[in-house]
This record gives C-alpha cells, structure tokens and sequence, in this order.
C-alpha cells in the first residue's frame, strides 16, 4: 500500500476526494497494490508495479498523466499499452 499526505489541489493523492484539498497527515491509499516506484510532479502522481504495469493519477491539463486525454484522475488510472516496464522517473 501506498501512504500520502500533501496538497491534494489536483487530485495528486489518488483519494477519489475532489473535496479533499490537503491532509497533513499520512493516509493508506487503498486499490493499489504491488507498487515498487513512484514517481511525483507538481500535481500528479505515477506508480510502477510489480506487475510491470503503469499508474496515473492527478492533474492531466498537458496529457503528463499519459491516458490520451487531458481530464484530470482522482484516483489510480492505469496507462493502456505499457507492459515490462522495470523504472519510473
């Protein structure tokens, strides 16, 4: 499991909670599991598991979140047509 804390402005802590803007204390992000790197920007947030597959959550306006569209996600989002992969950065 995940734990997260911080602004929440975009929805770059993956709650599902828009009515969420901060948390200043850690919280278990729950519905995603196997996680072995993540990876954070300004306001989103991209996980790698260890099932070789991708992601994405948080602010998408310029497509970083890599889903092919630019609605922002609330919670994780996995990336279509990633597989094997071994790092995030």
């Amino acid at each position: 499991m995940l734990v997260f804390w911080g602004s929440n402005s975009h929805g770059q802590l993956g709650t599902g909670n828009p009515d969420i803007t901060h948390l200043s204390t850690p919280q278990m992000l729950e519905g995603i599991f196997g996680v072995v790197a993540l990876a954070v920007g300004r306001n989103h947030s991209v996980a790698l598991k260890d099932d070789g597959t991708v992601w994405a959550w948080g602010d998408n306006s310029f497509g970083q979140l890599g889903i092919y569209n630019q609605k922002t996600k609330l919670t994780p989002t996995k990336v279509e047509g990633l597989s094997d992969i071994v790092s995030v950065v």
